[in-house]
């Protein structure tokens, strides 16, 4: 029976972010990422002027550059909304790349793809096996998708970082139980609690192998984005370039482990059905 095994994600997924779709993914994560520095370092802008001219003191500000390059003239509220609406729009291209990532999702779009509006074939394509799961198309229940990975996000980090901040190894065994929250939510229609729940019961039996891919992705996440702190630097003399070259870096960075995030769900969801397969049609008291 097939294990997780970290070294084919990291195999897996140098190929994954190779697809034209997830170049495609890539180009959207970086304007939106950079619409979203625009929005966050016009907000700086604008509060530093208001700051300014009523000639008070709020600590933080003083450490500020002296110029944001990708801060634009708006107003606090307009930035502030920006930058929100960015971040919307970031949750909801990571589940859309995270559909184009997963193996799970495009057996779905095969399936779609040589069947006609009613369901059934179309002439002159193969027949292909159906799913043993309903997962959506990319861009399916979209914005239910995005609000469902809203919540779990906030959900998840609070319970990992009070299990952090009390004990440590407590968030650390939450953070790995609920690794595969996102990707129930991105490849299937659940809700943030169902597909928790669904998280813990993958996870379970292979907790130390899902711990080395998560690790595996933090170390290359900080590998990656470090790239980008260095053309910030080369960059000096051109500062919007180089904020350009940083948030680019840390696209690639954020599709790479999602990548990564990707094989081992499918690795993981593979092994799953196998052993549906193994014991279908054998009576439950059977069972062991």
């Amino acid at each position: 029976m097939a294990q997780l095994s970290v070294l084919t994600a990291i195999d897996e997924a140098f190929e994954r972010i190779s697809d034209r779709r997830a170049l495609t993914v890539l180009g959207g994560l970086v304007a939106v990422q950079a619409l979203m520095l625009v929005g966050l370092q016009s907000q700086l802008e604008a509060q530093r002027a208001f700051i300014e001219d009523e000639e008070l003191f709020v600590p933080g500000f003083e450490t500020l550059p002296d110029e944001l390059p990708l801060a634009i003239e708006l107003s606090v509220g307009l930035a502030t909304a920006l930058w929100l609406a960015m971040l919307v729009a970031f949750v909801a291209l990571s589940v859309v790349a995270f559909r184009v990532l997963s193996e799970r999702a495009a057996r779905t779009r095969r399936r779609d793809d040589t069947e006609d509006v009613d369901g059934e074939p179309v002439e002159g394509e193969p027949p292909l096996e159906s799913p043993t799961t309903d997962a959506p198309r990319w861009n399916d229940e979209l914005d239910r998708a995005t609000l469902s990975a809203v919540v779990a996000a906030f959900g998840g980090s609070l319970l990992v970082g009070l299990g952090l901040a009390l004990f440590v190894l407590p968030g650390l065994v939450a953070a790995t139980a609920l690794a595969f929250t996102h990707p129930y939510l991105a490849t299937e229609r659940v809700g943030p609690i169902d597909a928790a729940r669904r998280s813990v019961e993958l996870t379970r039996g292979s907790w130390l192998r899902v711990f080395a891919l998560l690790v595996v992705i933090v170390l290359s996440f900080l590998t990656v984005s470090s790239l980008g702190a260095v053309a910030l630097a080369a960059l000096e003399s051109a500062p919007v370039a180089g904020e350009l070259a940083n948030v680019a870096f840390g696209s690639l960075a954020w599709l790479f482990a999602l990548a990564l995030l990707a094989s081992g769900f499918d690795q993981l969801e593979a092994r799953r059905a196998e052993e549906d397969e193994k014991w279908a049609g054998i009576d439950d008291e059977l069972l062991p």
